[in-house]
C-alpha cells in the first residue's frame, strides 16, 4: 500500500500554506500509492471545507469590482474543482483568458511549492528515506510542520536558509503523488467559481495593461 508510482515506499504529506509559507492545515500518512485527489477526498479538511472551514461558505467582492466570489484554496491538476478548491483548466485548447487564468494560479501556487522546498531544505531527513515505522515517520513529519511554523514565526521566511529566499527553494514536483489527469469532472457551481475567477483576472489584465 505505501508503494508508489515512483517506485519507491512512502506517506503522504498534504498540506495547505499560507502566503507567509506556514502551513495552516496537514493531512499526514496517507499510503504512497494513493492519489491527490483521493488523499483529499478522505481528509478532514475536505470534509471541513464542505461545511465552510476557512471561511469558504462566505463571499467577498473581489478588490476593484462589483464581482462576488467565496474564499478558495488552489490546487493543482490532481485535486478536484470544487467550489472551495480552484484548479487549473486542461491544457489543450485554452483561450486566451483560460491561459491567464492557468498563469495567475501557478504563480499563486508557487508559494505552497515554496514551502515544500523550504522545510525539505531545512530538515534534510524529509529528502531521504526515514528507516523507521510509518506510525513513528507521521510523528516525526507533523513535528517538523510545527517546528517550520515556529522558525518563521521567530525568524521569518527569508531566514529559514541561510544565503537564500523562499523563491530559490522550489519543492521538486517529481516528488508529487499526482500522476495522470484528475477524473472527477467540476460540478456546475464550481466551474461557475472557476468562471468568476477567470472573469476577475482577465478584467486585472485589461487594468495592467491600461496602466
Amino acid at each position: 500500500m505505501y508503494y508508489s508510482h515512483k517506485k519507491f515506499f512512502s506517506i503522504i504529506l498534504q498540506g495547505v500554506v499560507d502566503a507567509n509559507y506556514k502551513f495552516i492545515c496537514i493531512d499526514v500518512g496517507a499510503y504512497g500509492k494513493q492519489s491527490d485527489s483521493g488523499v483529499f477526498g478522505h481528509s478532514q479538511l475536505a470534509r471541513a471545507l464542505e461545511i465552510g472551514a476557512l471561511k469558504t461558505n462566505t463571499l467577498k467582492i473581489l478588490p476593484g469590482t462589483d464581482i462576488e466570489a467565496p474564499h478558495v484554496v488552489i490546487g493543482d491538476g490532481g485535486f478536484p474543482l470544487k467550489t472551495y478548491l480552484l484548479r487549473p483548466y486542461p491544457l489543450r485548447g485554452l483561450t486566451t483568458e483560460q491561459e491567464n487564468y492557468n498563469k495567475r494560479l501557478s504563480g499563486a501556487r508557487q508559494v505552497v511549492e515554496c514551502a515544500f522546498g523550504i522545510i525539505s531544505h531545512k530538515w534534510r531527513i524529509l529528502l531521504k528515506a526515514i528507516e523507521i515505522k510509518p506510525e513513528r515517520a507521521e510523528h516525526i513529519v507533523k513535528c517538523i510542520c510545527l517546528l517550520h511554523n515556529i522558525v518563521i514565526n521567530k525568524e521569518g521566511p527569508s531566514d529559514m536558509i541561510p544565503g537564500t529566499s523562499p523563491l530559490s527553494l522550489h519543492w521538486n514536483t517529481s516528488h508529487s503523488s499526482f500522476s495522470g489527469r484528475a477524473t472527477n469532472r467540476g460540478s456546475h457551481s464550481s466551474m461557475q467559481v472557476r468562471e468568476t475567477f477567470k472573469m476577475f483576472f482577465s478584467r486585472q489584465g485589461d487594468i495592467e495593461t491600461t496602466n
